[in-house]
């Protein structure tokens, strides 16, 4: 195999910062995760590792951090990586703040899908009495 004869080995999914946390939580089982964008990006590992306490932190971590701003993207995150309370949190956040969180660029740009998953979430929400 190539990955054999050399010495560098190229990793082009995460940054720099992302794959040393990543590095640690696995030499370590201790990570530092100053922004939103690196736990968005270990979260990926996480799932695509099979590593369920690094994902379950990141979704702590991102769930701390939602607001009216990021809500739309944690919430695609949530869906894209199969993080089911961070989903249910984010769905909860954006029902709560539609009026704010709708006029974000985040809520013009999300896809489609998760647009359908909130009015699903908003319309069971209205038949609960």
């Amino acid at each position: 195999m190539k990955d054999s004869t050399t010495n560098e080995i190229l990793v082009s999914n995460y940054s720099y910062q992302a794959f040393l946390e990543f590095l640690r939580f696995i030499y370590a089982d201790e990570c530092n995760v100053p922004n939103s964008q690196i736990a968005a990006e270990l979260i990926s590992a996480a799932e695509f590792y099979g590593l369920s306490r690094l994902k379950s932190l990141m979704e702590l971590l991102l769930s701390r951090a939602i607001d009216i701003e990021n809500a739309c993207l944690i919430l695609e995150i949530a869906h894209r990586y199969n993080a089911d309370q961070l989903k249910q949190l984010a769905f909860e956040f954006i029902i709560k703040n539609f009026d704010k969180v709708s006029k974000t660029n985040s809520f013009q740009e999300m896809n489609k899908e998760c647009v359908t998953e909130i009015l699903h979430v908003a319309v069971q929400k209205i038949k609960v009495p």
